[in-house]
C-alpha cells in the first residue's frame, strides 16, 4: 500500500472579522434589528473546521440574544473553492467573517508563512508553548491587523501530511521524482526542492482534478482536510492508491 508519512510542518487556523464590520458591531444600541454576518470557511462541511464555525455561530447568536445571525459558507462556496480569493474577499469586505489557514493568508502577509515553516515545532506541546501561550499568537495577530482584519481566535490544524500515488514515503530519500501540490508558500516549495521533489503551486480547488489525471503525483495537507476533502476512503483510495498513517 502506498502510504503517507507524517510531515513536521505545522498549520494554523485563524478566525477573522473584517475590521470595519467589527467596529460597527460594537457601535450603537438603539436598533434591535437582527444583523446577518457572512462567515466563509475554507474546509468542507464535514471537517473539524465546521465544528469550530458552528460552535462560534451558536455562541454569537446565543450571547447577543439573536441580534446577530451567522451565515456559514463551507468549502469556499463564495469564491468557488479558491481559498486565496476567499482571504482577499475578507480583506475587501465581501464577507464579515472567515475561518482559514495561515498558509492561504501569507500571500497577503508573507511573514505569516513562518508559522508553517518545516521542522519548527517538535510536537503539539511546543505549538502550545510558542503559539498559544507565548509571544507567537501576539505576533500573528499583529500581522493580521496589518492586513486590515481583526483576529478573534487561533487554533491548530495538525501537522501536514503527504499523500501520493507513486510510492511509500518513509524518508526524504523517497521524494525525488515526485510532483507534489503545495499551497502558495515559498517555504514548502524550497523544502521539497531541497529533497529533489518538484512542486506544483496551486489552490486546493485546482488540485483534485490534477490528482485524478496524474498531472501531479500527490499533495500535502493536514489529515483533517485530506479526509474531509476526499471523503475517505472512497475518493482518496481511488485517486491516491490508499493512505496509511506512519509516525507521529
Amino acid at each position: 500500500m502506498r502510504i503517507r508519512k507524517s510531515a513536521s510542518v505545522g498549520v494554523l487556523l485563524i478566525l477573522l472579522l473584517f475590521l470595519s464590520a467589527f467596529l460597527l458591531s460594537g457601535c450603537g444600541g438603539a436598533s434591535r434589528k437582527t444583523r446577518e454576518l457572512r462567515m466563509n470557511v475554507t474546509a468542507p462541511e464535514d471537517s473539524a473546521w465546521m465544528v469550530a464555525a458552528e460552535n462560534f455561530q451558536e455562541l454569537i447568536e446565543k450571547n447577543t440574544k439573536g441580534r446577530y445571525k451567522i451565515i456559514i459558507s463551507p468549502g469556499e462556496e463564495i469564491t468557488e473553492g479558491n481559498a486565496e480569493a476567499g482571504v482577499k474577499n475578507l480583506i475587501n469586505g465581501g464577507v464579515e467573517l472567515s475561518l482559514y489557514s495561515l498558509a492561504d493568508a501569507q500571500i497577503f502577509q508573507e511573514k505569516l508563512a513562518v508559522a508553517a515553516m518545516p521542522f519548527l515545532f517538535a510536537d503539539y506541546d511546543s505549538v502550545d508553548e510558542i503559539l498559544f501561550n507565548g509571544d507567537g499568537k501576539d505576533a500573528i495577530f499583529d500581522l493580521i491587523r496589518e492586513m486590515g482584519c481583526e483576529p478573534l481566535g487561533l487554533g491548530e490544524n495538525g501537522f501536514r501530511q503527504i499523500t501520493n500515488n507513486i510510492r511509500s514515503i518513509l524518508s526524504p530519500a523517497d521524494l525525488p521524482g515526485l510532483i507534489i501540490r503545495v499551497p502558495h508558500n515559498h517555504f514548502l516549495t524550497e523544502l521539497f526542492g531541497q529533497f529533489n521533489a518538484d512542486t506544483a503551486v496551486m489552490g486546493w480547488d485546482a488540485a483534485f482534478p490534477l490528482l485524478q489525471s496524474d498531472g501531479v503525483s500527490g499533495q500535502e495537507n493536514s489529515l483533517d482536510l485530506i479526509k474531509s476533502s476526499h471523503d475517505l476512503p472512497e475518493r482518496v483510495g481511488g485517486v491516491l492508491g490508499g493512505i496509511k498513517r506512519v509516525g507521529s
